[in-house]
Protein backbone atom coordinates (compact mmCIF):
# COMPACT_ATOMS: atom_id res chain seq x y z
CA UNK A 1 0.00 0.00 0.00
CA UNK A 2 2.82 2.12 1.30
CA UNK A 3 4.78 1.21 -2.65
CA UNK A 4 0.99 2.49 -4.32
CA UNK A 5 1.21 5.55 -2.35
CA UNK A 6 4.33 6.80 -3.47
CA UNK A 7 3.42 5.75 -6.91
CA UNK A 8 0.90 8.24 -6.79
CA UNK A 9 2.40 10.91 -5.02
CA UNK A 10 5.08 10.62 -8.17
CA UNK A 11 2.04 10.52 -10.60
CA UNK A 12 0.79 13.48 -8.89
CA UNK A 13 4.02 15.50 -8.68
CA UNK A 14 3.65 14.99 -12.98
CA UNK A 15 0.69 17.15 -12.65
CA UNK A 16 1.88 20.03 -9.90
CA UNK A 17 4.75 19.88 -12.90
CA UNK A 18 1.80 20.51 -15.94
CA UNK A 19 0.28 23.20 -14.04
CA UNK A 20 3.47 24.91 -13.28
CA UNK A 21 4.43 24.99 -16.92
CA UNK A 22 0.92 25.48 -18.20
CA UNK A 23 1.20 29.41 -18.12
CA UNK A 24 3.36 29.15 -21.24
CA UNK A 25 0.89 27.03 -23.06
CA UNK A 26 -0.16 23.50 -23.31
CA UNK A 27 2.96 22.57 -25.48
CA UNK A 28 5.47 23.65 -22.31
CA UNK A 29 2.87 22.17 -20.33
CA UNK A 30 2.87 18.44 -22.33
CA UNK A 31 6.33 18.63 -22.17
CA UNK A 32 7.04 19.24 -18.51
CA UNK A 33 4.36 16.75 -17.37
CA UNK A 34 6.67 14.17 -19.57
CA UNK A 35 9.85 14.95 -18.61
CA UNK A 36 8.86 14.55 -14.76
CA UNK A 37 7.06 11.67 -15.48
CA UNK A 38 9.67 9.52 -17.99
CA UNK A 39 12.82 11.64 -15.72
CA UNK A 40 14.91 8.48 -14.46
CA UNK A 41 15.60 10.07 -11.29
CA UNK A 42 12.08 10.84 -10.29
CA UNK A 43 11.33 7.46 -11.34
CA UNK A 44 13.61 5.90 -9.51
CA UNK A 45 12.77 7.83 -6.12
CA UNK A 46 9.16 7.59 -6.74
CA UNK A 47 8.98 3.85 -7.00
CA UNK A 48 8.72 2.93 -3.44
CA UNK A 49 9.13 4.66 -0.35
CA UNK A 50 11.46 6.91 -0.33
CA UNK A 51 11.50 10.78 1.13
CA UNK A 52 12.43 12.71 -2.28
CA UNK A 53 9.11 11.53 -3.64
CA UNK A 54 7.73 14.08 -0.48
CA UNK A 55 9.98 16.35 -1.17
CA UNK A 56 9.71 16.70 -4.38
CA UNK A 57 5.75 17.04 -4.05
CA UNK A 58 6.69 19.99 -1.31
CA UNK A 59 8.43 22.10 -3.75
CA UNK A 60 6.24 21.38 -6.60
CA UNK A 61 3.08 22.59 -4.38
CA UNK A 62 4.92 25.50 -3.43
CA UNK A 63 6.31 26.16 -6.70
CA UNK A 64 2.00 26.06 -8.11
CA UNK A 65 0.85 28.32 -5.05
CA UNK A 66 3.56 31.04 -6.24
CA UNK A 67 2.64 30.18 -10.12
CA UNK A 68 -0.93 32.08 -9.35
CA UNK A 69 -2.14 35.04 -9.78
CA UNK A 70 -1.95 36.27 -6.01
CA UNK A 71 0.28 33.74 -4.54
CA UNK A 72 0.33 33.08 -1.36
CA UNK A 73 3.82 33.82 0.26
CA UNK A 74 2.41 32.33 3.78
CA UNK A 75 1.47 29.42 2.54
CA UNK A 76 3.93 27.87 -0.12
CA UNK A 77 6.45 29.12 2.68
CA UNK A 78 4.60 26.95 5.19
CA UNK A 79 4.65 23.66 2.37
CA UNK A 80 9.04 24.01 1.30
CA UNK A 81 9.37 24.12 5.41
CA UNK A 82 7.86 20.44 5.23
CA UNK A 83 9.91 19.86 2.69
CA UNK A 84 12.97 20.71 5.04
CA UNK A 85 11.22 18.42 7.99
CA UNK A 86 10.93 15.66 5.49
CA UNK A 87 14.53 15.96 4.87
CA UNK A 88 16.81 18.29 5.61
CA UNK A 89 18.25 19.04 1.88
CA UNK A 90 15.01 20.28 1.40
CA UNK A 91 16.99 23.27 3.21
CA UNK A 92 18.32 24.06 -0.45
CA UNK A 93 15.69 24.64 -2.39
CA UNK A 94 13.91 26.34 0.10
CA UNK A 95 17.35 29.04 0.26
CA UNK A 96 16.98 29.11 -3.90
CA UNK A 97 13.14 29.84 -3.88
CA UNK A 98 13.28 32.52 -1.33
CA UNK A 99 16.15 33.98 -3.11
CA UNK A 100 14.48 34.24 -6.10
CA UNK A 101 10.84 35.51 -4.64
CA UNK A 102 13.21 38.35 -3.04
CA UNK A 103 14.55 39.33 -6.63
CA UNK A 104 11.13 38.88 -8.72
CA UNK A 105 9.38 40.32 -5.02
CA UNK A 106 11.32 41.81 -2.70
CA UNK A 107 12.62 41.60 0.20
CA UNK A 108 8.85 41.60 2.61
CA UNK A 109 7.57 38.62 -0.04
CA UNK A 110 10.68 37.15 0.92
CA UNK A 111 10.43 36.98 4.30
CA UNK A 112 7.14 36.03 5.00
CA UNK A 113 7.71 33.08 2.97
CA UNK A 114 11.16 32.50 4.88
CA UNK A 115 8.98 32.64 8.56
CA UNK A 116 6.28 30.34 6.87
CA UNK A 117 9.24 27.66 6.44
CA UNK A 118 10.40 28.40 9.90
CA UNK A 119 6.79 28.20 11.12
CA UNK A 120 6.36 24.72 9.68
CA UNK A 121 9.69 23.20 10.12
CA UNK A 122 9.62 23.87 13.67
CA UNK A 123 5.98 22.49 14.12
CA UNK A 124 7.35 19.33 12.92
CA UNK A 125 10.76 18.95 14.39
CA UNK A 126 10.12 21.08 17.70
CA UNK A 127 8.87 17.88 19.56
CA UNK A 128 11.45 15.79 18.58
CA UNK A 129 14.31 18.23 19.64
CA UNK A 130 12.84 18.71 22.81
CA UNK A 131 12.24 14.56 23.49
CA UNK A 132 16.06 14.31 22.76
CA UNK A 133 17.68 17.45 21.37
CA UNK A 134 21.42 15.26 21.37
CA UNK A 135 20.23 12.73 18.98
CA UNK A 136 17.77 15.17 16.71
CA UNK A 137 21.02 17.00 15.97
CA UNK A 138 23.04 13.88 15.30
CA UNK A 139 20.55 11.72 13.03
CA UNK A 140 19.24 15.16 11.02
CA UNK A 141 21.83 17.23 10.60
CA UNK A 142 25.65 15.51 11.86
CA UNK A 143 24.92 12.31 10.02
CA UNK A 144 23.89 14.12 7.03
CA UNK A 145 26.48 16.11 6.53
CA UNK A 146 28.78 12.48 7.39
CA UNK A 147 27.60 10.53 5.09
CA UNK A 148 30.73 8.13 3.24
CA UNK A 149 31.68 9.30 -0.23
CA UNK A 150 30.28 6.92 -2.62
CA UNK A 151 33.24 5.66 -5.51
CA UNK A 152 31.11 7.00 -8.17
CA UNK A 153 32.53 9.59 -10.41
CA UNK A 154 30.42 12.79 -11.36
CA UNK A 155 30.51 11.25 -15.00
CA UNK A 156 27.97 8.16 -13.63
CA UNK A 157 26.24 10.39 -11.03
CA UNK A 158 25.37 12.17 -14.35
CA UNK A 159 24.99 8.61 -15.72
CA UNK A 160 22.55 7.17 -13.17
CA UNK A 161 20.24 10.45 -13.15
CA UNK A 162 19.94 9.93 -17.08
CA UNK A 163 18.67 6.48 -16.64
CA UNK A 164 21.52 4.42 -17.27
CA UNK A 165 21.39 2.41 -13.50
CA UNK A 166 23.21 2.56 -10.83
CA UNK A 167 26.60 2.35 -11.89
CA UNK A 168 26.16 5.37 -13.79
CA UNK A 169 28.12 4.68 -17.38
CA UNK A 170 29.03 1.33 -16.30
CA UNK A 171 31.96 0.36 -19.11
CA UNK A 172 31.24 2.34 -21.61
CA UNK A 173 34.48 4.17 -22.28
CA UNK A 174 35.54 7.94 -22.80
CA UNK A 175 34.64 8.23 -26.16
CA UNK A 176 31.07 6.77 -26.05
CA UNK A 177 29.93 8.55 -22.83
CA UNK A 178 31.09 12.09 -24.84
CA UNK A 179 29.23 11.26 -27.55
CA UNK A 180 26.02 9.67 -25.34
CA UNK A 181 26.15 13.25 -23.29
CA UNK A 182 26.42 15.02 -26.34
CA UNK A 183 23.02 13.02 -27.33
CA UNK A 184 21.84 14.24 -24.00
CA UNK A 185 22.45 17.72 -24.34
CA UNK A 186 21.02 18.19 -27.89
CA UNK A 187 17.89 16.53 -26.26
CA UNK A 188 17.61 18.37 -23.59
CA UNK A 189 18.13 21.66 -25.87
CA UNK A 190 15.46 20.35 -28.15
CA UNK A 191 12.83 19.68 -25.43
CA UNK A 192 13.65 23.30 -23.96
CA UNK A 193 13.02 24.88 -27.24
CA UNK A 194 9.49 22.98 -27.51
CA UNK A 195 8.73 23.94 -24.17
CA UNK A 196 9.97 27.37 -24.89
Amino acid sequence: IARVAFMLIGAVNAVLAVRIARRWGSRAALVAGLAYALSAAAIYAERTVMLEGLGNLCLLGALVLLSRRKPSMLLAGLVLGLGVSVKIWGIVPLVVVAAWVWWRQGRRDSLVLASGAVLSATVVCLPFFLLSPRSMLRYVVADQLGRPRTSLTIIDRIGFLAGFGKDGFGGVGGVGIAVLLLVLVALAVGVGYLAW
